[in-house]
């Protein structure tokens, strides 16, 4: 299995409400959100419930250490020399500061990427089926009543 798909899996495994209803509703709501232009309010609702239902799975990979393994194999994967020191490893399951530094630095950089590619050049496709499955945007509304966390980031 690609990095991807294990980071993907990693995410999925915390969810516990139907991904059918998920894709639908996300289906829904992009198009809304298509309609304004991705912007205003309704963007940035969406834009701070995304930021919110990732934090816990990216801050409980980075006290882990798992997103630092999947992010090793993944630019190894691609040719690209990456490490990151046992200290540094270290530092990042001790430091609840260190995990939150990072943690927002890759929000901000995913979330302006996100939002080019996977919604504004539409490159989210509610209907792929990778190893998998789909890849869902947002909760439902019995998933944020339960207090699931989100699919993966449109990511599909």
């Amino acid at each position: 299995m690609h990095t991807d798909d294990q980071i993907a899996q990693a995410v999925d495994n915390s969810l516990s409400d139907d991904q059918a209803a998920r894709i639908r509703a996300d289906i829904a709501r992009v198009q809304e959100l298509a309609y304004y232009g991705f912007k205003g309010r309704m963007y940035e609702v969406f834009r701070d419930e995304l930021l919110l239902e990732t934090e816990p799975i990216l801050r409980g990979m980075l006290r882990d250490g798992s997103l630092g393994r999947l992010s090793m194999e993944r630019f190894n994967e691609r040719g690209i020399e990456f490490w990151i020191h046992p200290e540094d490893l270290a530092t990042l399951r001790a430091d609840a500061a260190a995990r939150d530094e990072i943690l927002i630095d890759m929000q901000v950089s995913a979330l302006k990427t996100f939002r080019t590619n996977a919604l504004v050049k539409e490159q989210w496709n509610p209907n792929h089926r990778g190893p998998v499955g789909p890849a869902a945007c947002v909760r439902t509304s019995s998933a944020r009543a339960s207090g699931s966390s989100v699919a993966r980031t449109c990511g599909g």
